[in-house]
């Protein structure tokens, strides 16, 4: 593991994805997510600050560790309640090359909430899916907010932005399921794990230029007697629910 002198002053600066691919670093905040980083060994964490609140005489001698004042932690941290633990890490090599397919995968079409993305990263690490693909609309894997979110699986699972057009065209052999509004009912549904599980964005859903692509539409059915129903479930619970039904029925 790499220990190396991090400019405090290039950490705002991560905040915004331009910067974090210029400089392929990335920041996660909060003692589970930092100790998960470190723990995983799939990820390069260059540096952990540590308000000096926090700081634990385990950390002396450790050069991967540094002291950090309250004032300067502050002017680091993304959090409105910090926890005074901070690591900045590089991005993983997979983000510069091809895809390394691993079935299922769960595909996802413009998911703009980074909590959403964060949530469904740690749902696919607890199903044992490692591979997310996304087309280049969704929100950023290495934002603060899916890093926190996440609690630690940015580690684990492997995230790709990539033209779902030609993923799905490169890729004809495999079905696709796709969560629709008028679909089959998923509870009647026997789900392959061979195959991709396509997700849209949290207000729309999946784009209709991708349906010529689904081999099987599926929805969630609502339970409810209610004459006023919620209108849609959210992403990430539709992804726990189908990835759930999909190991129940291998």
């Amino acid at each position: 593991m790499t220990h190396t002198k991090i400019n405090k002053n290039l950490i705002p600066k991560l905040l915004k994805k331009k910067n974090r691919y210029e400089n392929k670093l990335f920041v996660a905040e909060g003692h589970k997510i930092v100790n998960e980083l470190v723990k995983s060994g799939e990820l390069e964490v260059l540096k952990i600050f540590v308000r000096e609140d926090k700081w634990d005489n385990t950390f002396d001698n450790n050069p991967l560790y540094e002291k950090t004042s309250e004032k300067d932690f502050k002017k680091i941290s993304s959090l409105e309640t910090a926890q005074g633990i901070l690591a900045v890490a590089k991005m993983p090599d997979y983000v510069d090359k091809p895809l390394s397919l691993s079935l299922p995968a769960i595909v996802l079409d413009t998911i703009q909430d980074p909590g959403n993305l964060g949530t469904i990263l740690r749902t696919a690490d607890w199903f044992g899916i490692d591979t997310i693909v996304c087309n280049k609309g969704s929100v950023d894997v290495f934002s603060p907010k899916t890093v926190q979110a996440s609690m630690g699986a940015v580690a684990r699972v492997k995230v790709y932005y990539l033209d779902l057009d030609k993923f799905f065209s490169e890729n004809k052999n495999i079905p696709v399921y796709g969560m629709v509004m008028d679909g089959n009912d998923i509870y009647k549904t026997t789900l392959q794990e061979n195959a991709f599980y396509l997700f849209g964005n949290e207000a729309h859903g999946i784009d209709k230029s991708y349906y010529k692509y689904i081999t099987s539409k599926l929805t969630i059915p609502n339970f409810s007697s209610k004459p006023f129903k919620t209108e849609s479930l959210n992403v990430a619970m539709s992804v726990g629910i189908t990835l759930a039904l999909m190991k129940k029925t291998e």
